[in-house]
């Protein structure tokens, strides 16, 4: 198994608590336009998320 550094930063996406996921950057593999998210449930199919829709991320539940 191979592991990498990286940055976890709590947030959420409407009122779901997820983390933003940020790899060093020797082993980002999506660019600086796409971030990885961890959430307990499946964004997708809780938001109803297709590919390239946007999302509104905050650092507190309130959206502030």
């Amino acid at each position: 198994k191979n592991f990498c550094s990286a940055k976890i930063l709590p947030v959420f996406i409407k009122d779901i608590k997820g983390a933003v996921i940020l790899p060093e950057a020797a082993v980002n593999i999506h660019g600086s336009h796409v971030i990885e998210i961890l959430a307990p449930v499946k964004l997708r199919q809780a938001m109803g998320l297709n590919d390239g829709d946007l999302v509104d991320i905050s650092n507190s539940k309130c959206g502030t």
